[in-house]
């Protein structure tokens, strides 16, 4: 269930590693290593993880000037949510008849992820974005379909 994001990873030459952290530690990243918690099992937080430490790694490779660590957990977030809550992603999911609940597990994530992203979303965009020709309403849970002119 991880593979694409694990592809995506050595693409970008960052290893995956499972570590013996502390049951509080979910992950680390340094110098192209992203280290997972070794008794985290959950395929959904494991992509969840890789997602997030890929965005770190993202933002040290790509780095042409410096940032605080705040800034960089903001857009390697940036990243995670970008790749596994795709706007478009919205749209599919009314169109396939899922509840908020069923969301998360069919975009393969966590519900915290989930509400984590929409959170942040929300605090980019505001409670309503328009995206190709609907508009999501992230406060209310709905998607309304602009009518064409013409």
């Amino acid at each position: 269930m991880c593979k694409d994001l694990e592809k995506k990873a050595e693409f970008y030459g960052a290893t995956i590693v499972d570590f013996d952290f502390p049951s509080s530690i979910r992950y680390a990243y340094h110098n192209g290593v992203i280290g997972i918690n070794k008794n985290i099992v959950d395929a959904a937080e494991r992509r969840c993880i890789i997602a997030l430490g890929l965005g770190r790694h993202l933002m040290h490779v790509n780095k042409s000037i410096s940032f605080s660590d705040k800034h960089e957990d903001l857009m390697a977030m940036h990243w995670a949510v970008s790749i596994l809550i795709p706007l478009g992603a919205f749209i599919e999911a009314n169109r396939l008849g899922y509840c908020a609940n069923e969301f998360a597990d069919y975009l393969r994530i966590t519900p915290e992820f989930l509400k984590s992203g929409i959170e942040f979303y929300k605090n980019i965009y505001g409670t309503r974005i328009m995206y190709q020709d609907s508009i999501i309403d992230l406060e209310n849970r709905k998607i309304e379909t602009l009518k064409k002119v013409g």
